[in-house]
């Protein structure tokens, strides 16, 4: 069983060489890539049939989240987004529209209000740097959404990311949350039908 540090050490590495690709990709590919997630994501039944969703909003080069929000706030649902709290902990914060944000910590939109969003959730979807095809998952190490997923009653918990972002293996420790659903331009995992 390798020890805690050499755990840090391959996911420092792992996010190291996956984030590297990720900021590689053209604006035209990460423009038509996010597009078809965006789609992806919108199609999904759970998505379809959430009315109350959590969902982080895109910075840099991640799959960008906006044109989702803006297709849930269209069609009416209740949408909470992410604010950074502390050096542990966000919390979800309720957004009727962009200008209810503002540039927050990394230069991240965030939230003004720092009123809480009643949960539970039916959706929750959750960024990453790093995920296998078993939906392990590989945040940016500060553990963020593994707690905000530890504390909070989430239907389902969908990640977002590029078919670059899909690794052969992620170390795992206990408080590491797989995601249920693991959505990229090219597929959905699990596929429909198969169960978790």
């Amino acid at each position: 069983m390798p020890d805690t540090a050499t755990i840090r050490e391959r996911k420092r590495q792992i996010r190291e060489t996956t984030l590297e690709r990720r900021d590689r990709m053209t604006a035209g590919r990460h423009r038509q890539a996010s597009a078809r997630i965006c789609s992806r994501l919108l199609e999904l039944p759970e998505v379809r049939q959430a009315r109350s969703l959590f969902v982080f909003v895109s910075f840099g080069s991640e799959v960008d989240t906006h044109p989702f929000i803006d297709a849930l706030l269209h069609d009416g649902r209740r949408v909470a987004v992410p604010r950074i709290m502390d050096r542990t902990s966000i919390q979800a914060v309720p957004m009727a529209g962009w200008d209810d944000l503002e540039a927050g910590q990394w230069g991240i939109l965030a939230p003004r209000s720092t009123e809480s969003a009643p949960g539970p959730f039916d959706v929750a979807i959750i960024p990453g740097v790093a995920f296998t095809e078993r939906r392990a998952r590989l945040g940016h190490g500060r553990g963020y959404y593994d707690r905000w997923l530890a504390a909070n009653t989430v239907g389902t918990s969908i990640a977002v990311a590029f078919e670059l972002q899909i690794v052969p293996e992620v170390p795992v420790e206990t408080h590491d949350h797989p995601v249920d659903r693991l959505v990229t331009e090219e597929r959905v995992l699990p596929p429909s039908g198969t169960g978790y």
